[in-house]
């Protein structure tokens, strides 16, 4: 099973934004919502022409966030995405964050899935 999921945050998130792309503590799935739905891998296709850096976080009130890795991106490069893959089955909540770096995005494209694998999806 592969779920699509829908991005909500800023057509082009600027300078030094930050931006939720997904994130299971919000009003809509709650807590253990993964576990709940047989979700265990979350798989990211972002297109941005701006260096910014990603963050996948866990909690288990949906306040408190820990900050599971963080990566730095560069760029995709042109006709060319920036793939991302997360084992996200353990955690109560988890989040999805975008910080923009010091230049405004002029393109920017997120793609996102949500499978029942075990396995990498990428």
């Amino acid at each position: 099973m592969n779920t699509q999921v829908k991005y909500t945050g800023s057509a082009l998130p600027g300078n030094a934004e930050v931006v939720t792309l997904y994130a299971t503590s919000d009003a809509t799935t709650g807590g253990r919502f993964f576990a709940n739905v047989g979700v265990k891998r979350f798989a990211l296709a972002l297109v941005n022409d701006a260096a910014g850096t990603l963050a996948s976080q866990s909690s288990e009130d949906g306040i408190t966030w820990t900050t599971i890795s963080s990566d730095a991106v560069a760029a995709s490069a042109a006709n060319a995405e920036n793939i991302y893959d997360f084992w996200v089955e353990p955690y109560y909540h988890w989040r999805l964050r975008w910080t923009n770096g010091a230049t405004p995005q002029t393109s920017w494209r997120v793609a996102m899935v949500m499978s029942d694998e075990r396995g990498p999806l990428v």
